[in-house]
């Protein structure tokens, strides 16, 4: 082989094998699985919805984020839906979507700073976080509470280390944040049950030249699924 060639490949090699060390998604089943992904230094955002709660009553999804895809796809009206969704999120009680998950949580904080990354609108923000302490779930990235607009027109709230992104979840409304506060990660870990927002933050991520490893958490995706299919 002619070497000229032979040195186009290899560059060609080194650039795949960088590609692949910047960006990573990989799925798994249980939340403890999430740890061995975790290196010292990363910024570790963790979505809310059928990541750390689900509503309680295991026999009714009323509350849940598939019964609010399933609004979506039945009504039109938006501000009703998300007046609905909102006023029974607000009467709705939530557990850990698995037992482990405050254990896991603590072990990942002693690694790196954690931060909520949730769909939720701004208005749940203080029922968010008292539904997650309700199940001993607390988040220590200690920065201070914000409220900011992103582009002028989308707002956003930093509130108890959850960023409210008010329907805006993507890696522009994540680095706007970080921008604000100063920080900037070498790494995000991204753990959460849809994988159009890990994409999403990727994107951006590779953009930034910052390391990302998402993660597509299924635990619930059987339960999810029958749902759906119960009330296509």
């Amino acid at each position: 082989m002619n070497i000229s060639i032979s040195k186009k490949y290899l560059v060609i090699g080194f650039i795949l094998q960088a590609l692949n060390i910047q960006s990573e998604i990989f799925e798994i089943k249980h939340f403890h699985e999430a740890l061995k992904y975790i290196s010292p230094g990363s910024i570790v955002l963790i979505d809310i919805d059928n990541t750390l709660l689900e509503p309680h009553d295991k026999h009714n999804s009323i509350g849940s984020d598939q019964w609010f895809t399933h609004l979506t796809k039945k009504n039109s009206n938006k501000e009703y839906i998300l007046d609905l969704y909102c006023t029974t999120i607000l009467n709705t009680h939530m557990q850990a979507v698995e037992p482990s998950i405050p254990e896991v949580l603590q072990s990942i904080q002693q690694k790196a700073m954690l931060l909520g990354f949730t769909m939720r609108s701004i208005v749940l923000a203080p029922c968010t976080v008292e539904r997650l302490a309700d199940n001993n779930i607390r988040l220590s990235a200690q920065i201070p509470d914000k409220g900011f607009m992103i582009n002028n027109k989308d707002p956003v709230l930093v509130y108890h280390d959850i960023i409210f992104c008010q329907g805006k979840k993507n890696g522009e409304t994540l680095f706007t944040v970080l921008d604000v506060y100063n920080i900037t990660p070498l790494c995000i870990i991204m753990i959460d049950d849809k994988r159009q927002y890990l994409e999403l933050v990727e994107k951006e991520c590779i953009k930034r030249n910052t390391r990302f490893v998402g993660l597509r958490y299924g635990y619930l995706d059987e339960k999810v699924t029958d749902f759906l299919q119960m009330h296509a």
